[in-house]
């Protein structure tokens, strides 16, 4: 057994340890700082596959949110595009009408017309009788004079 002076593992010089076991010291120090290297590998792998499926599980929520939201937009869309046929038809039924009510008045403008030319007509015989009476009248007082 040879005396050398080495640190050892607490710091304190190894005064008569043989190298042997001097050597198995050395592998067990190794080991242990392999084994150390091994459990923070295992331990940043375990936390690397934690973050794995928390990102799994975000993705997931986000894939069943987009599919919750195209449903609705579609839903939206489908909505939109009756609201719009309903709109048009409605237009097309409010500028037939507006034609119809359109066609009525110019038919009522057109009644009123004949109507205030039948009523000046009327007004124009009432005259001419009213003339006619009166001419009567002068002829038969004329007819008078003539006879005294």
């Amino acid at each position: 057994m040879a005396l050398n002076s080495r640190s050892c593992k607490s710091g304190q010089l190894c005064v008569g340890v043989s190298m042997r076991e001097r050597s198995v010291g050395f592998f067990k120090e190794e080991k242990e700082r392999e084994m150390m290297v091994i459990y923070r590998t295992v331990n940043m792998t375990e936390k690397v596959y934690e973050e794995l499926d928390n990102a799994k599980d975000e993705i997931e929520k986000l894939r069943s949110e987009y599919h919750l939201k195209s449903n609705l937009c579609d839903s939206l869309k489908r909505s939109h595009e009756d609201q719009s046929k309903i709109i048009q038809e409605l237009n097309l039924k409010l500028e037939k009408q507006s034609q119809e009510l359109e066609a009525k008045t110019d038919q009522i403008y057109a009644s009123n017309q004949i109507y205030a030319s039948n009523q000046s007509v009327k007004d124009l015989e009432c005259k001419l009788k009213e003339k006619e009476n009166i001419i009567k009248s002068f002829s038969s007082a004329n007819d008078k004079l003539r006879t005294v």
